[in-house]
């Protein structure tokens, strides 16, 4: 008994929302997005940028690795062992 009450209660609400939807409606309400409409953009979204984060991610491992080996090359310049040894002239004293 309760469940044919509540359908009837539902019927003027089910009865205005098809009037409601004969009449034209107005071009300037948005419209309404389906779910479909809005996965699809986000996929191609996530597809997108999959590429520019993996060739980000290899670029910061090899740009680390040329600063390894930058820094070590460097020092192994600037080693005290390489370096020519230089002679200075006494000075002459007065």
């Amino acid at each position: 008994m309760a469940r044919f009450v509540k359908s009837l209660d539902q019927l003027p609400v089910v009865a205005m929302r098809r009037k409601l939807s004969m009449q034209p409606t107005s071009t300037t309400e948005p419209l309404a997005k389906s779910p479909e409409r809005i996965a699809f953009p986000q996929d191609w979204l996530v597809s997108l940028a999959t590429a520019p984060l993996l060739i980000a991610a290899l670029g910061t491992r090899t740009l680390h690795d040329l600063m390894l080996n930058l820094s070590t090359n460097s020092e192994e310049i600037l080693r005290g062992d390489r370096l020519p040894i230089l002679h200075f002239p006494e000075s002459d004293k007065k």
